[in-house]
């Protein structure tokens, strides 16, 4: 007899956990940047929300970015939640959900509950 294959997902012991604290990362010149990074003073929180409804993203920036300089110029870089989490951690647009939503693979980095860093054991 086979069955279904498992999805890492619909046995996650904190479902939900890896939409609700995100690093977007863009790369220029094939370097990675944060997507919501901005140089200070300019930076603001309303920004980062225009930015991520011109890409259609339904993420929220969490309060607080963090802080950090670059060639002596400082920036703050937000993270993001997503607010379409169901109270159970599922998502609440799966059907609908953002192609990055679609692309992310469980387990491929520390936002997953199941992520091994290669040489570590659990």
């Amino acid at each position: 007899m086979t069955g279904l294959p498992v999805k890492l997902c619909d046995v996650c012991p904190k479902p939900g956990n890896c939409c609700k604290t995100i690093t977007l990362t863009e790369y220029q010149d094939n370097k990675p940047y944060g997507f919501l990074s901005m140089w200070l003073p300019a930076s603001s929180r309303l920004y980062a929300l225009v930015k991520l409804a011109s890409r259609d993203m339904p993420f929220l920036p969490l309060p607080e970015p963090e802080y950090g300089e670059l060639d002596g110029k400082k920036y703050a870089n937000y993270k993001v939640s997503c607010p379409e989490l169901l109270p159970h951690g599922r998502c609440g647009i799966y059907e609908h959900r953002p192609q990055l939503c679609k692309d992310y693979a469980p387990a491929s980095d520390a936002l997953c509950v199941y992520y091994q860093p290669e040489g570590e054991l659990k």
